[in-house]
């Protein structure tokens, strides 16, 4: 899942991004015309810009924003954590891979606005397996699993994110990954222990 970007200067150029959705795409773009604007005090080529960013994973360390981590079946990873984040996701998601549901795991922070973030999730769902992440602040999974119950979300309550992503990935299905960084990161682990470089 990548995105393809095109600029019209005074000649065009493209450039395929890792980075997926339209709010990256715009972010992209403010950075390329920032570029422009400043090339007389920081002179930077087409190159440069293009290369910054196809490695813009591998030179920010910016993981987790609808990644996608293995092709097929995908597995995407997200670090969004609210209301606004899981918007984009899931307009990416529905615009990439139309009519697909996703077995999804999910954890929260306690201070989120969990109910809506699981409404907004609902229906690119197709199981959603729920577990509390490995920090102070995370949500109990049975809260999760009572709520996302409540908005008829198909649930499992696994109860600790590793658990969760090692079902989820062993049905051999789609498999989103989202809620928080702290999601993110024990997922990581966990897929990385499972062979699955993220």
């Amino acid at each position: 899942m990548n995105c393809q970007l095109t600029f019209k200067d005074d000649t065009y150029f493209s450039v395929d991004s890792p980075l997926v959705g339209e709010h990256q795409v715009r972010n992209i773009a403010m950075v390329v015309e920032a570029t422009k604007q400043l090339q007389s005090i920081l002179p930077v080529s087409k190159t440069d810009i293009t290369d910054g960013i196809i490695k813009v994973r591998q030179n920010s360390g910016l993981q987790g924003r609808i990644q996608l981590v293995k092709s097929n079946p995908p597995i995407v990873m997200d670090v969004g954590h609210n209301v606004a984040c899981l918007t984009m996701l899931t307009n990416t998601l529905q615009a990439a891979y139309p009519e697909q549901k996703w077995n999804i795991v999910f954890g929260v922070m306690e201070d989120k606005n969990y109910r809506e973030m699981l409404s907004i999730l609902a229906p690119i769902c197709n199981t959603m397996f729920v577990g509390t992440a490995n920090n102070p602040r995370a949500l109990p999974s049975q809260a999760i699993y009572d709520i996302a119950r409540s908005l008829n979300i198909n649930s499992i309550d696994a109860i600790r994110i590793h658990d969760a992503v090692v079902i989820a990935v062993q049905s051999n299905q789609p498999v989103l990954i989202v809620g928080s960084f702290y999601i993110a990161e024990e997922a990581a682990d966990t897929l990385l222990n499972m062979g699955i470089v993220v």
